[in-house]
């Protein structure tokens, strides 16, 4: 459970659902504790940029202003003065917020990728997998690093040696190119391997991620899926990460009457 010691991040595709998925996922209490809500696949408003936000008192909305946005963040608003972002494509967003370790004074950055990347075969462009490798890059000497999202590709280095059995060749070899981009930024896997986090016509894979750089890795708590009380009625699961850190806020400014 998430707590003043900690920075808690709560990611999910809901499937591009509003009604049947965003509403009751932000009116429940227990995901309005996190921190950061990742989000991929959200729900598009057909007239305007933006997605749904019932909570704005709760929680500043992160949204790429484009019609085909396919992450987003929801952070709390008392987190306020701690972040800044940046949107690379509308399906790849930074969020860099400043972090304290429990036992260290010093202020540290944490840059977290939120990641949407279509499977080969359901797209005409290229992926976002390579994207995500030239942002690592540019933030180079900016070491520490999440890596969160719904990646579409399998393989047995996160789901086990089953799930390299069902893809196309394509697919492998996409799969290798991440694990690649992964070992050369020195991102580790957080989700414990074999990890089913989608479920669809009785057909369990791995395809929503997380991964960290070794020092974040080391603070983890826990990092899971969030259990059945967070998980509404999406194919895929929430997936919660809990990271032991101090989160910087600068005091609010007193407004006008």
């Amino acid at each position: 459970m998430p707590d003043n010691n900690s920075l808690s991040i709560l990611q999910y595709n809901v499937r591009k659902s509003r009604d049947q998925v965003m509403a009751s996922l932000l009116a429940n209490e227990k995901a309005l504790e996190y921190d950061i809500i990742a989000l991929q696949e959200p729900w598009r408003n057909r007239y305007q940029y933006t997605t749904y936000h019932p909570v704005k008192d709760r929680f500043d909305l992160i949204y790429h202003e484009t019609a085909s946005t396919r992450v987003c963040f929801y952070i709390r608003c008392e987190l306020q003065g701690s972040w800044r972002y940046e949107h690379h494509s509308p399906d790849l967003s930074t969020l860099s917020i400043q972090i304290q370790a429990q036992e260290d004074e010093n202020r540290r950055t944490i840059h977290i990728h939120n990641v949407y990347n279509p499977t080969p075969i359901q797209r005409s462009t290229q992926g976002t997998v390579l994207l995500l490798d030239q942002v690592l890059q540019q933030y180079e000497g900016y070491e520490e690093h999440i890596v969160l999202g719904d990646f579409n590709l399998h393989h047995p280095h996160w789901g086990g040696i089953s799930q390299h059995e069902i893809d196309s060749e394509e697919t492998h070899r996409e799969a290798d190119e991440l694990l690649s981009i992964m070992e050369r930024h020195h991102l580790q896997l957080l989700l414990p391997q074999g990890t089913r986090t989608r479920k669809e016509r009785n057909i369990h894979t791995t395809i929503d991620l997380i991964f960290a750089t070794p020092l974040i890795a080391s603070s983890v708590s826990t990092c899971g899926l969030a259990g059945e009380d967070l998980n509404h009625d999406s194919d895929y699961l929430p997936i919660s990460t809990i990271i032991e850190a101090n989160i910087y806020t600068k005091p609010a400014q007193p407004r006008r009457l």
